[in-house]
């Protein structure tokens, strides 16, 4: 499979050894959970695990793209951090399109280099570095309401027009509420 083949590429390449702890990011569904069993017995020397994201179900695709992706961002962040950047890497083969573009901003923001292999690929590439930076003052402006947001708290105010890029909105329970998008998850947690 995809990840197999991307982490023995990187193990090649002496990215990783054998010593690395893969941490897989799977979809709460049947087969994600299968997905995930089998690659932590291939892995199994090297303490591989797997985490399950709520939401990462494409049969539903408003719950993907709120609640799935985001939940994607929080759990790879706070790995990362409790890791150190420094000492990670992002493989972002498999999974979804989605996941690796939050994958690549996430890598971004934290200096966390990201790898890609595309199944015709003979080895996997290192994403290029872009000139992402987090604004700090814009979180510590509004820290507020990301600590509201990031407690699943609902706000039906209008926010800010300079937080719409992190922030979206959906239905609740026919309420239009406030919640973090991927990115807005990402930005509160490094900041935080």
């Amino acid at each position: 499979g995809a990840e197999v083949n991307s982490l023995d590429c990187l193990r090649q390449q002496g990215i990783v050894d054998d010593k690395t702890q893969p941490i897989f990011f799977v979809s709460e569904t049947e087969e994600g959970k299968l997905v995930g069993q089998r690659l932590e017995r291939i892995f199994a020397e090297r303490r591989a695990r797997f985490e399950i994201i709520p939401g990462l179900d494409p049969k539903k695709p408003e719950v993907f793209r709120t609640s799935g992706l985001t939940g994607l961002s929080e759990k790879m962040c706070a790995n990362l951090l409790s890791y150190g950047p420094e000492n990670c890497a992002i493989n972002a083969t498999g999974g979804f399109k989605a996941q690796m573009a939050v994958a690549v901003v996430l890598g971004q923001a934290l200096r966390v280099p990201v790898y890609y292999k595309f199944e015709s690929f003979s080895t996997i590439i290192r994403m290029p570095p872009m000139p992402v930076d987090l604004d700090i003052s814009l979180w510590a402006r509004n820290s507020h309401i990301f600590y509201s947001l990031a407690q699943h708290e609902i706000l039906e105010a209008g926010v800010a027009p300079e937080l719409q890029h992190l922030i979206e909105t959906t239905e609740v329970e026919g309420k239009t509420v406030a919640v973090l998008n991927p990115v807005g998850q990402i930005f509160h947690q490094i900041n935080n």
